[in-house]
Formats: C-alpha cells, structure tokens, sequence
C-alpha cells in the first residue's frame, strides 16, 4: 500500500486554469477542484436561476429561507456553467438523473470523455470535483467547539479513535476533521452518502502525504483513495476517487 500515491502525484493550485478550461483539460489520472463563493449579487442570481430545470426551480422555490433558497440557486447554476465549460455545451441543456440514493449524476456522457462531478458546501463555499472516474468531495468548517471525540467515538473505527485519544489537544480537532471530511468524501464517491456507517470506513493516511487509501467493509469490501486540501485557516476539503491519481488540480472561480 506503500505506493498508492506514485512518486509522480501532485497537488497544484492553477488560477489560470478557467481560462484554458477545453476538453480533453481533465486527464484521465486528474481530478480538478473548484472552490466558488456561492454570495453573488442578485442580477447574477437572476440570470442563474434561468439556468436552471423546472424541476430545480420548483425546489429552489420550496424553500422558505431566503438564504437557503439563494445559496441553492448559486450551487446549482454555478456547477452548470462549469459542466459546461468541461462538456462545451449549453449550461441550461444539461441533464441530470440520481441514484437511490440521491447522488446527482450527468444523465447522458459527453462524446469526449465520462465527467463524473460531486459538489459539497460549508457556509458561503461551495467546492465541486470533476474526474473522468467515481469521485467524491467534502467540505467542513474547523470548529474548536465541536464534541469530535464524543462523535469519534459513535462513527468512527476503532483505530481511528485510538489516535485522536493518543493527540495532543491542539491537534485533536483538526485531525478529527480530517478523517471526517476523508471518510465522507469516500461515502459520496461510492454513491451511497451517509447511508454508510462511517465505521465501516477505515482510513490510513500515508505518512508525509496529503492523502492515503480508505478500507471500505461494506458494502463494497474494496479500498478507495483521498487527498486532502486545506483552503485556509478553517476549513478542510478531502476529495475521493475510486482510482490513484497522479494530480489534484484547485482553483477558484473568479469570473464566470
């Protein structure tokens, strides 16, 4: 398991990247990671909300918290303005279909190559995974307050609980985060979501590396891989994939 990240991997931060965003950009060993600020101005709003299908429209309009509703609007017309870019297509003529268990998917594949997506949020950021393979991403705020070893010790796998009790205070609560956000993103790029027990995945992290490879009991018995991101101070961002890969790309969107 030693080289589950070749000697080869990279993590790259590319603000260039939007501008030379043309298939085939994704490689088949890549994964690209956007980071969008979900506050827009309500003029862009607007214009995003017509992006938009009838059915998620409907469901933005359900929603009786203006903020909720907005924040919805501004994740679900910004990821389709940048399938778009990838797929060069129409931002509105895309469709999506899901899986039993809610997992939005493309409902039909490019002609150029499989794009594969998955999106996550914490407050007012929003980051999304591309990958021509299975992939997975989460998002969460660095809480201090936060209860992660009585948490730990309800979700998560023995040894894993084990190392939190042997840290030192101050790294507990990153750490805690850390596994969390690497066992979720594993969860969603499996396609089942939480519908897992978080105990069935048991992560080992690769000494030195910004990632490391996660034995899932049930209900695929397999081992997939994470990569960690840390967008500032208070937050960290874990993405999955059910392949080794030998670059994570991030970026953020500026301009659209």
């Amino acid at each position: 398991m030693n080289n589950l990240l070749q000697k080869s991997f990279r993590m790259t931060q590319d603000s260039s990247l939007w501008s030379r965003l043309e298939p085939p950009t994704l490689g088949p060993d890549e994964i690209h990671v956007w980071r969008i600020n979900l506050n827009v101005s309500q003029s862009y709003l607007d214009y995003l909300f017509c992006l938009l299908s009838n059915e998620e429209k409907n469901k933005a309009q359900r929603f009786r918290v203006a903020k909720t509703r907005d924040a919805f609007i501004a994740r679900r017309g910004l990821l389709r303005i940048l399938l778009s870019r990838y797929l060069t297509c129409e931002a509105p003529d895309l469709r999506f279909t899901h899986n039993a268990f809610d997992k939005p998917l493309l409902e039909s594949p490019s002609e150029s190559y499989e794009l594969h997506f998955n999106l996550s949020h914490a407050d007012d950021v929003a980051v999304i995974a591309l990958s021509r393979n299975d992939v997975g991403i989460d998002i969460e705020r660095v809480d201090a307050t936060y209860p992660c070893l009585t948490i730990a010790e309800e979700f998560f796998a023995d040894h894993e609980i084990f190392v939190l009790h042997a840290l030192p205070r101050s790294e507990v609560v990153r750490t805690f985060f850390r596994y969390w956000t690497a066992k979720e993103a594993v969860a969603k790029a499996i396609g089942i979501g939480l519908s897992i027990s978080l105990s069935e995945i048991g992560l080992e992290f690769l000494e030195g590396k910004p990632g490391g490879h996660a034995n899932v009991l049930f209900p695929t018995c397999d081992v997939w891989h994470f990569y960690h991101l840390e967008f500032g101070p208070h937050f960290i961002v874990a993405v999955a994939s059910r392949k080794p890969v030998q670059h994570v790309i991030y970026s953020d969107i500026l301009e659209f």
